[in-house]
């Protein structure tokens, strides 16, 4: 696939029996000088206004002056305007790598415009918390910017599976979509459940609900629905009637029969703001939870998940995207919950901050917007589109 964008080496093969010409006079004229280390034969500009004008020792010409021998000259594009500036060259019938590329000096553009132009659609779920935030389930097109309501409640996490996608509702219970959205199946879930979080394996035919309500994980047959057991955390739900521990969200390691668990307080005292909570390893063979947090010490952690045999997860409150255990690869300033990973870019949820004021020693500058980053970690460069419409987002999904 041929790209607009060269190095210096490749530049100068291109080079070899041809002259250099630069396309756009302005700022990036002697930044690609310095980066090129090399001067261009002219500098091409279609303002009328400069053409004979001398920039640098450099005359700028209009297109005219080689055109009629173009193939002895390799153009490098020095215009902030370049995409549409590449438009026009391949309407002249100039093609890229072959005659023309984009500065390297300009190449942050580059990264800039693909993440303004990203077209995905996702799926998030809103939990509906006050008269004014519509709860439920809703598509999002990243590049129209719109969204659209399927499915009304308030809803809380959705995961994905081969041919359905399963949702949790603290009113309508455990809910199953087809790939069209279409509800085919609503569960009721346990009494006082408090459902947060869910995670679903077709391989093992069973479907995990995180009872925030009941500090348990609820089991179920995804053929049958049956609930099968009730997996508790400790025994102080049972003792005070009251959750302690706070469960929010599950992923199913498939390959190595765990299940991970995200919560509060391991200890079981999140009602009194002691939050040394993480995440938790369930083994779904012996039936019992390891005695090691895999991860310590977040304030509160979401969104847990293994996608390429790396785990990702979020304290939200710190505004930490991790990989691994002990990696933070993302900063952000606002409550942020909702985590999708995709080929190219990370997608990131935030939520109208509840608790800024607990920040307010730490923090210079805290958000309190609703909406979805879009995040290039290679670059560490975000955008954010904005959802100002909602206050709360609990889960994203890319939709297939």
């Amino acid at each position: 696939m041929k790209t607009m964008w060269l190095n210096k080496n490749e530049i100068v093969q291109k080079l070899e029996n041809r002259k250099l010409v630069f396309w756009g006079s302005g700022e990036w004229v002697a930044k690609t000088i310095k980066v090129l280390d090399m001067k261009p034969e002219y500098i091409i500009d279609n303002s009328p206004n400069i053409q004979g004008d001398i920039q640098r020792g450099i005359e700028v010409v209009s297109y005219d002056k080689i055109k009629d021998d173009i193939n002895s000259y390799f153009i490098v594009i020095t215009t902030g305007a370049y995409l549409g500036l590449i438009e026009d060259l391949e309407k002249k019938g100039l093609g890229k790598e072959v005659n023309f590329c984009c500065s390297p000096s300009m190449y942050n553009l580059s990264i800039r415009d693909n993440l303004l132009s990203v077209q995905e659609e996702l799926l998030f779920t809103v939990t509906g918390s006050s008269k004014s935030d519509k709860g439920g389930l809703y598509t999002y097109n990243t590049s129209t910017r719109k969204y659209n309501r399927v499915f009304e409640g308030k809803s809380r996490a959705i995961t994905s599976g081969k041919d359905k996608y399963v949702m949790v509702d603290e009113e309508r219970g455990l809910v199953i979509f087809d790939k069209k959205l279409k509800v085919l199946k609503e569960v009721k879930l346990l009494i006082n459940a408090v459902p947060h979080g869910v995670a679903y394996s077709d391989k093992l035919r069973r479907i995990f609900v995180a009872n925030s309500g009941r500090d348990s994980v609820s089991v179920y047959d995804s053929e049958s629905y049956e609930h099968l057991e009730e997996i508790k955390v400790s025994k102080k739900y049972d003792d005070l009637k009251e959750e302690q521990h706070h469960l929010n969200d599950l992923y199913i390691d498939e390959n190595n029969m765990t299940l991970f668990v995200s919560m509060f307080s391991f200890v079981g005292n999140w009602r009194n703001n002691i939050y040394d909570g993480g995440i938790l390893e369930y083994d779904l063979e012996e039936k019992k939870f390891n005695n090691h947090p895999i991860v310590h010490d977040m304030w509160m952690p979401h969104s847990v998940q293994i996608v390429d045999n790396k785990l990702f997860f979020v304290d939200s409150m710190r505004g930490d995207l991790y990989e691994t255990s002990n990696k933070v690869i993302g900063k952000f300033n606002g409550f942020i919950r909702g985590l999708a990973i995709g080929k190219q870019y990370i997608f990131i949820a935030q939520s109208s901050h509840r608790y800024f004021d607990r920040l307010k020693n730490t923090s210079l500058n805290i958000p309190l917007d609703c909406g979805i980053y879009i995040f290039d970690n290679e670059n560490k460069a975000s955008t954010f589109h904005s959802l100002y419409e909602f206050e709360n987002i609990h889960s994203i999904v890319l939709h297939k």
